[in-house]
């Protein structure tokens, strides 16, 4: 277990708990997607992706943040071969934001990266999406820009 700050505490996910805990971070993500006018997904839908999340766990460590021993965050760090290391699947609770955890998540998968031998370190980030702006903070550096596809 890390403590980021006095009132957020980061571990890795192992637990069925620590699951159970991710899944509900998970529904809030999406959930929070409806506003940005996504369509709803079905419950099953989500634990699916939770689902994979734990099958990818074999090579993601994924860590939850905590605040007064309630999850608010989550993010997974995996260890690539040729010494990188790719950060992934973030997300805050909204009433949460703007205190440093996001921050404090990212740093912490930096260390688990780089204490596994990890030299450089890559993030993703939309164009559009206002991540990029706290990458940049951290010290990322833009690399390329990509298109996504989409057959409907």
């Amino acid at each position: 277990m890390h403590v980021a700050s006095a009132d957020v505490v980061l571990h890795a996910v192992n637990t069925d708990a620590d699951w159970a805990n991710l899944n509900r971070l998970v529904e809030i993500n999406f959930e929070e997607g409806l506003r940005a006018g996504r369509t709803r997904l079905p419950e099953d839908v989500v634990r699916g992706i939770v689902d994979g999340y734990r099958r990818k766990s074999r090579i993601a460590q994924f860590f939850i943040a905590e605040t007064s021993r309630e999850p608010c965050a989550y993010g997974s760090a995996i260890v690539c071969p040729n010494d990188l290391g790719m950060l992934e699947d973030f997300f805050t609770l909204p009433q949460c934001r703007g205190r440093g955890i996001a921050s404090a998540i990212v740093g912490h998968c930096v260390g688990h990266c780089r204490s596994k031998g990890s030299s450089s370190v890559f993030i993703g980030a939309r164009a559009t999406e206002r991540a990029k702006h706290l990458y940049a903070r951290l010290g990322f550096k833009p690399l390329m820009i990509s298109r996504e596809w989409v057959k409907g």
